[in-house]
C-alpha cells in the first residue's frame, strides 16, 4: 500500500483505493516487461502492477517520445541513433 496525491491508501498491485475506487492509470504508462499497465504511487512515479518496474514522469515521457518516433518512421529513428552515436564517438579521444 502506498498513499496517493490525494491522501488516500492505494494497492500497488491491483490499484484499489480504501475506497475500492480503483485509480486509473495513465493509458501509455505501460510495463515494458510484463506489459501490464503501471498503477501510480509515491507522487511523480508509476510501478507495475506485477513486477517492481517502474519510472517516473520525465523519463516516462521521453521514453513515450523514443517509442512515438520509433513507431512513426523506424528507418529515420535508427539513421537519427546512428548519426548521434557517430557524433559522440568523434568526441571520443583517439588511444594509439
Amino acid at each position: 500500500m502506498s498513499q496517493t496525491a490525494g491522501g488516500s491508501w492505494q494497492c500497488w498491485t491491483c490499484g484499489n483505493t480504501q475506497l475500492r475506487a480503483r485509480t486509473p492509470a495513465a493509458a501509455e504508462v505501460e510495463c515494458p516487461h510484463c506489459r501490464l499497465p503501471a498503477v501510480p504511487g509515491t507522487p511523480g512515479w508509476y510501478r507495475c502492477s506485477s513486477c517492481r518496474w517502474e519510472i517516473d514522469e520525465a523519463s516516462q515521457q521521453v521514453y513515450a517520445d523514443l517509442v512515438a518516433r520509433l513507431d512513426a518512421d523506424p528507418d529515420g529513428f535508427f539513421a537519427d541513433v546512428q548519426a548521434r552515436t557517430a557524433r559522440l564517438r568523434a568526441l571520443e579521444p583517439a588511444w594509439t
